[in-house]
């Protein structure tokens, strides 16, 4: 019984130390999703991975340089510049 007292603890400060991702990294992973896809998706309807990372951005205070950075990178896939207009368009009206 002790260890369940250690144990659960010690995921749920764990846990949290993922919910926070840097701002860098949010971009890299959004200038190189290579699906677009808004809404829910299947048989079963759950949101893609992709659009996970674009709401992630979205909620992150600096979404606008985020997006800003995705559209001007050269290497950033058509797909992620696509989630930027959407996101930058979301974040004006």
């Amino acid at each position: 019984m002790k260890w369940k007292k250690i144990y659960l603890p010690g995921i749920i400060a764990l846990t949290g130390l993922s919910v926070h991702a840097t701002p860098m990294n949010i971009e890299k992973k959004l200038a190189s999703v290579e699906v677009f896809s808004m809404g829910f998706n299947g048989f079963i309807a759950k949101k893609m991975p992709e659009q996970l990372i674009y709401e992630e951005a979205l909620e992150n205070k600096n979404s606008d340089s985020i997006f800003k950075k995705v559209i001007e990178n050269p290497d950033s896939t058509p797909e992620s510049k696509a989630y930027a207009a959407c996101g930058l368009w979301k974040k004006t009206y």
